[in-house]
């Protein structure tokens, strides 16, 4: 497995509306390898269940483990 060429770091709260659309933009992006860590700041939408609905590989970083 490569490793990625850069870390992409995403602070959300309450972005459930919004995460399709960083997902696309990402995915769209075929030159680099990266990551994405996307660090919830406690959110009470359904922001957990849209980063988990890609099932793409990243990091999601709860409120607690902050």
């Amino acid at each position: 497995m490569d490793l990625p060429e850069i870390s992409i770091i995403v602070p959300v709260f309450n972005e459930a509306a919004c995460l399709p659309d960083l997902f696309a933009s990402l995915e769209a992006q075929r030159r680099i390898r990266f990551e994405l860590i996307l660090c919830d700041g406690g959110s009470t939408d359904k922001t957990i269940a849209e980063a988990e609905a890609p099932g793409g590989s990243f990091l999601f970083l709860p409120f607690a483990a902050m």
